[in-house]
């Protein structure tokens, strides 16, 4: 297997001959030749550990089982640098072999199986862990089980603070029965709340693996789908954003065992704010909780621990670093341009498909054009997001304002030409979607809405000072009202004629692509009357394609039909209902 370095390499040279001058003659180099697919990198078997921070080798792998499906992308939390002495390194390493284990578990009377489930894998876990890791793993575990506001205070939420004994957890949750609990959202916040004052050691692997098969209070939560006596939300007012702060401030790795579609909403709105606290460091990943008698759950709950070493152990090699300019922050747009360095650079994009055919379902040939660019960028961002900052810019070439998109991160990862590659793909394909679609779209709703699809490029700026070229993507500038129709799991509620359209949009996707993919995530500014979009997501049963921060699969398509409810125009076009609940 090649490297990334070597592969992103390989994939750069393929445009350093072909650079036009001329957007509208665009020079056409052939997407089969590039290898935006490239297979995961190898990695080395956990009991190799310290040889992999040794020789700063390749991520250890996780033995090739069925563990925990991230809804995205778990990435490592902040620290210092690599330089670092041997010892220290040692010590860091010593520590990330270190394991606390909190069981956050729904005890209400529906859960007596799988509390007796957890009970029974207690020893197993710890000596699995053991055994893993030639017993260095110094593992500790805790217990907390919540239930519901129908019961006393004192039997609503119990913990068994962390243990190095197998035997005293064992024994406090065999003592734990499962009741209470008349309607179906449970007193989740509590759970939460317990769990944060528990004992947590520093700087050690910290997991939480959460159990339940409902939902927390609050109608946003499970769109009132469930039965709930506070529709309004936690009646003691805890905030579930206040929990996954501290969940990220404590660097806690969150592990989900989804039993029933009734908790698909929650979790990924605890997500968002779990990667929003914790910049896109952090976020949830889910399990299928199939049977509490089967060997997948015991397997389910080895791979969320190991995974979650593997992370730390991640993070003692390449921790993630900030850029600089993400304190630097300055919303005002600049007097005047010319006061910004000038910057040659090649600009890149993927011409749109000519149609939606298997080529284009199952590969990523597609043509990329290139052509020269000269940029005057800002010296400061003007706002920022979980994983990018955005600067004013402008193209001096067409005279036009433009936006340029950075990664706030300075880890080569995170700048790749292969990540920037794989977000053109997803622009392009959707284009392709939208354009096919419009043509379906009854005569007064496709001369009412004009909807297009906002194309960005890839800027490669030439450097004068490194010996190494940067990425940025560019946009055009719009100055209208921004909406969000969709995001990356959950439709929107459809109100408006848009809305409607964008969720029909959506649902026709899945169907028209044979059930591969589903473009979600619809967001974007009304510019001169025509609604632009910008930043979609596309799940595909493929997940090396389109990225895999945002590509959650079959398990992004099931999130977007748990909520999806057809309306007219799905009925127009005949849309099969998508029964994934």
């Amino acid at each position: 297997q090649a490297s990334g370095t070597d592969s992103d390499s390989r994939l750069e040279s393929q445009f350093n001959t072909v650079v036009m001058e001329n957007e509208d003659i665009p020079t056409v180099v052939a997407a089969a030749d590039i290898d935006i697919h490239r297979s995961r990198r190898s990695q080395a078997e956990p009991s190799e550990t310290a040889t992999v921070l040794a020789n700063n080798a390749s991520t250890p792998k996780t033995g090739g089982m069925k563990g925990p499906v991230e809804h995205g992308r778990a990435q490592p939390p902040p620290g210092a640098g690599d330089e670092r002495p041997l010892k220290v390194l040692g010590e860091q390493l010593r520590m990330a072999e270190s394991v606390d284990v909190c069981f956050m578990v729904d005890c209400t009377k529906s859960m007596g199986r799988w509390i007796k489930a957890v009970k029974n894998n207690i020893k197993t876990l710890y000596q699995r862990i053991q055994d893993a890791y030639n017993r260095r793993c110094h593992i500790k575990a805790a217990f907390v089980g919540y239930r519901d506001f129908d019961v006393s205070r004192h039997d609503r939420v119990r913990a068994q603070d962390f243990t190095t004994s197998p035997t005293t957890l064992y024994n406090y949750v065999d003592k734990v029965e499962a009741w209470g609990g008349e309607d179906y959202a449970e007193d989740v916040m509590g759970g939460f709340e317990k769990v944060l004052k528990l004992s947590w050691r520093q700087n050690v692997t910290k997991v939480l693996i959460h159990i339940a098969d409902d939902p927390c209070h609050g109608r946003m939560f499970h769109d009132g789908k469930v039965s709930d006596d506070y529709p309004a939300g936690d009646p003691l007012l805890r905030s579930h954003s206040d929990m996954m702060k501290k969940v990220a401030e404590l660097n806690i790795q969150y592990y989900f065992g989804e039993i029933t579609t009734r908790t698909t909403k929650m979790i990924h709105i605890f997500n968002e704010s779990l990667r929003q606290a914790s910049r896109g460091k952090l976020s949830i990943a889910t399990f299928k909780a199939i049977s509490p008698d089967g060997e997948e759950f015991s397997q389910a709950l080895f791979s969320a621990v190991r995974t979650s070493i593997f992370h730390t152990i991640d993070a003692l090699k390449a921790p993630c670093v900030e850029r600089p300019a993400c304190k630097q922050i300055d919303p005002t747009l600049p007097a005047d341009f010319h006061g910004c360095f000038l910057q040659e650079a090649t600009a890149m994009r993927f011409e749109m498909p000519a149609s939606i055919d298997d080529e284009v379902l199952t590969s990523a040939s597609m043509k990329l054009l290139t052509y020269d660019a000269k940029l005057r960028i800002a010296p400061k961002p003007f706002a920022q997001g979980c994983v990018r900052l955005a600067y004013h810019a402008l193209d001096t070439i067409k005279n036009k304002r433009v936006v340029m998109k950075q990664s706030r991160f300075t880890n080569p990862e995170y700048n790749r030409f292969k990540r920037y590659l794989e977000d053109m793909e997803t622009q392009a394909v959707t284009a392709r979607f939208l354009a096919d679609f419009k043509k379906l779209l009854p005569n007064d709703i496709r001369a009412a809405e004009r909807i297009e699809v906002l194309v960005a490029k890839v800027i490669k700026l030439h450097s004068v000072v490194r010996d190494e070229d940067e990425y940025m993507v560019m946009e055009p500038y719009l100055a209208g009202e921004y909406s969000k129709f969709s995001n990356n799991g959950f439709s929107q509620c459809a109100g408006s004629r848009v809305e409607k359209i964008m969720q029909a949009f959506s649902h026709w996707t899945y169907c028209r692509s044979n059930e591969r993919m589903i473009v979600v995530d619809l967001q974007g500014s009304i510019h001169q009357g025509v609604t632009y979009l910008t930043d979609p997501s596309i799940h595909c049963t493929d997940g090396r394609r389109f990225g895999k921060t945002t590509n959650f699969g079959v398990q992004g398509m099931r999130m977007f039909f748990a909520s999806h409810d057809c309306n007219d125009l799905c009925r127009h076009l005949k849309l099969k209902p998508c029964d994934y609940v």
